[in-house]
């Protein structure tokens, strides 16, 4: 599935240093926790890193490793913003 980018979140893309092709991965890989308003915030814990080590290339791996703590929040199709996680998501 194709996600469109909202405004905001390049912009927090940009300022926060992480790569498209990182949102692309997590969107694709990471785990899945709702968050207030609808909305869905993905994340990489060590089932989705484990998951996605297995089809990615090593240089998508490393990427991938470097920013392990990222998140992604989607709402339907389009990407809301993208933060780096301070603390544990804990279930």
């Amino acid at each position: 599935m194709n996600y469109r980018t909202s405004h905001h979140a390049k912009v927090r893309m940009q300022q926060r240093g992480i790569p498209p092709h990182v949102v692309d991965n997590i969107i694709a890989y990471g785990s899945t926790r709702k968050v207030q308003g609808g909305a869905v915030a993905r994340y990489m814990n060590k089932e989705a890193m484990l998951q996605a080590k297995e089809t990615l290339s090593r240089s998508e791996r490393l990427a991938l490793d470097r920013y392990k703590r990222v998140y992604v929040i989607v709402e339907s199709d389009r990407v809301i913003t993208v933060g780096h996680r301070s603390e544990k998501y804990y279930r």
